[in-house]
C-alpha cells in the first residue's frame, strides 16, 4: 500500500506526543494503526487522507508539537515562518486542533499555572500569554478564574519571603523595601498586592 509508510510515520508521531505530553485530559477522535506485514487498517485511516502537501506540513506541526505544546497562533507563525503559505499553515493547525494537539484554552490554563508557580505577577502572566499568541478574551477569562482561586496578595507575599534573605543584606530598611518593592513590581504584581505583602513582611526573620 503506497500510504502504509507514511501513515505509520504521523501514527508514531500520534502516539509519541501522547506520550511526551501525557495527553489524558484531551479527546483523541481517531489514530490509525497499521499492520506491519499489510495495510489493512485496524480504524478509519483519518489523518493519511491528505496531499503529499498536506502531509509535509503536518508532519512539520508535529515535530514543532514535539518539542512542546504550542498556541494556535503560535504554531501557525512557526510555519509560515518556515515557507508555507497563511492558508496551508492556518489548514494544518485547524487540523491539529480537530484531532486534540493545539487546544488554546488548555494551553491557556497550564501555561498561566505554570507562570504563576514561578512567582510571577499578573501582568507579568498576562504580557507572557499575550505573546504565546492566546485571545484577549481567553486571557481575561482565565485570569479572571485565577483571582479567584488564589489572591495577588498571598502570592506576593510567598514570593518576597524567597527573597527575604538576599533582601537583608541591604541594612538601610528604608532603601531595603524599595528594592522589594521593585523586586515585586518586576515579577509583575500591581501595587496593591505589593502594598499588602509590605504591609504583612516579617523582614527581620
Amino acid at each position: 500500500c503506497r500510504n502504509g509508510r507514511n501513515g505509520m510515520q504521523i501514527a508514531d508521531a500520534i502516539l509519541f506526543l501522547m506520550y511526551q505530553f501525557h495527553l489524558n485530559r484531551i479527546v483523541l477522535l481517531k489514530i490509525v494503526i497499521f499492520s506491519p506485514h499489510s495495510c489493512r487498517k485496524k480504524t478509519v485511516p483519518t489523518v493519511i487522507k491528505m496531499t503529499d502537501a498536506e502531509r509535509k506540513i503536518m508532519n512539520k506541526a508535529f515535530r514543532l508539537l514535539k518539542i512542546r505544546p504550542h498556541t494556535r497562533q503560535e504554531l501557525i507563525r512557526k510555519l509560515t515562518a518556515r515557507g508555507y503559505s497563511y492558508r496551508e499553515a492556518a489548514a494544518a493547525v485547524a487540523e491539529c486542533e480537530r484531532l486534540g494537539f493545539v487546544n488554546d484554552e488548555l494551553f491557556a490554563e497550564d501555561y498561566l499555572r505554570e507562570l504563576a508557580g514561578r512567582g510571577q505577577g499578573e501582568h507579568m502572566i498576562r504580557m507572557k500569554m499575550w505573546r504565546k499568541g492566546l485571545p484577549e478574551q481567553l486571557i481575561e477569562e482565565k485570569l479572571s478564574e485565577f483571582r479567584d482561586s488564589s489572591s495577588a496578595a498571598e502570592r506576593a507575599t510567598k514570593v518576597l519571603e524567597g527573597k527575604t534573605t538576599l533582601l537583608k543584606r541591604e541594612s538601610d530598611r528604608f532603601k531595603r523595601r524599595a528594592k522589594a518593592y521593585r523586586f515585586l513590581a518586576s515579577r509583575g504584581f500591581d501595587a496593591d498586592a505589593i502594598r499588602s505583602a509590605l504591609e504583612g513582611w516579617d523582614e527581620d526573620n
